[in-house]
């Protein structure tokens, strides 16, 4: 005779057969893409779900982004787990709260990964990065509060497109550097040690956070990195020494041409500033043009050609960006809009 608990048990199975067989099938037809953007926990564990069913799925992923919400716990296993089931991901970006196990990552292996990015502390990353000599392109976020970055002993001369903050890179960068982002994430750092552990480097990229009274920074890249092409800053927020306000890094035009000039390969210029490019004697047409070609017209940059600003406006939401192009000897501007502080100012 069979137990009273056999019918209660036969009502579950069915059930879980349904939901299995649900998955199954959704697994199946599930389009198979290169490309994945899980976020949050519901979508981590439907990814894991159908990875698990139908393997090509994962493995077909080789670009990946993964990213929790930055304050809610959540089961390390899980992320483990599914960079397991995406073996051949060749671009992953982890962004993780940072409570995460130190260890989050260190036992994954990832034979053809090439771009890391996180924001992990770095202190979860040395064993991570000895075991991917692949990786080439490395974005990392705050250190994570060492006074001796993590990494500064790990070999990683491999790595040519570099971004970072300015007190960590002198302890990363190995003289392969082609492409550096340099972030100012603390009032102490200085990008002028940062300038100078590139100085060996191959650089011909270069983004860098500057504060607005940091007057010499264009001279250290100009020592620095002679060859750059393209040049990127962009000023931090600072509190400003009283009756200094205004001034800034190229208030003398002619000595900003001067620095520009002594970058003879230097073929784009971006600056990001809470300040006014243009006064009541110039417009902003003007100083562009004395940048490129000084005060006489009488020495224009030989490959500039490009260069854009963006500028403070009256509120987050109205930010005036320009464009300024080199056409036939004079400077136009090309395009202006009005965009939010979010807006990602890329070269």
């Amino acid at each position: 005779m069979p137990s009273r608990d056999a019918p209660a048990a036969t009502s579950q199975s069915p059930t879980r057969n349904r939901q299995h067989e649900a998955l199954v099938a959704r697994a199946r037809t599930t389009r198979i893409h290169n490309t994945a953007r899980i976020v949050g926990l519901d979508q981590l564990q439907l990814f894991i779900s159908l990875a698990t069913v139908n393997p090509v799925i994962g493995h077909a992923v080789q670009d990946l982004t993964l990213s929790l919400p930055l304050h809610i716990g959540y089961p390390a296993q899980a992320v483990r787990e599914c960079l397991r089931l995406t073996p051949n991901l060749d671009t992953l970006m982890l962004v993780l709260p940072d409570f995460s196990p130190s260890t989050i990552i260190s036992g994954t292996l990832l034979p053809r990964l090439r771009t890391f990015a996180t924001n992990l502390p770095h202190r979860a990353l040395p064993v991570f990065l000895a075991l991917h000599p692949s990786v080439t392109s490395l974005a990392l976020e705050s250190c994570g509060g060492r006074t001796r970055c993590p990494l500064r002993d790990l070999n990683l001369s491999q790595v040519s497109d570099l971004s970072c903050p300015a007190r960590c890179l002198e302890g990363i960068a190995r003289g392969q550097v082609a492409m550096a982002t340099v972030n100012l994430t603390r009032l102490a750092s200085m990008a002028a040690l940062a300038i100078q552990a590139l100085s060996t480097s191959p650089l011909y990229l270069l983004c860098i956070n500057f504060f607005s009274d940091d007057y010499d920074i264009l001279a250290r890249i100009v020592a620095a990195a002679p060859r750059l092409r393209k040049l990127k800053l962009v000023e931090k927020p600072r509190a400003q020494r009283r009756f200094h306000h205004a001034r800034r890094p190229w208030n003398d035009l002619q000595e900003w041409h001067r620095l520009l000039m002594r970058l003879p390969f230097l073929e784009e210029f971006m600056l990001r500033t809470s300040a006014s490019i243009s006064s009541p004697r110039r417009s902003e047409q003007a100083v562009v043009t004395i940048w490129a070609n000084g005060t006489n017209h009488g020495a224009r940059h030989p490959n500039l050609y490009h260069i854009s600003i963006l500028q403070q406006g009256p509120d987050a939401d109205a930010q005036p960006l320009s464009h300024y192009f080199r056409r036939h000897g004079t400077w136009q501007r090309v395009n202006e809009a009005l965009v939010n502080a979010a807006h990602s100012f890329t070269m």
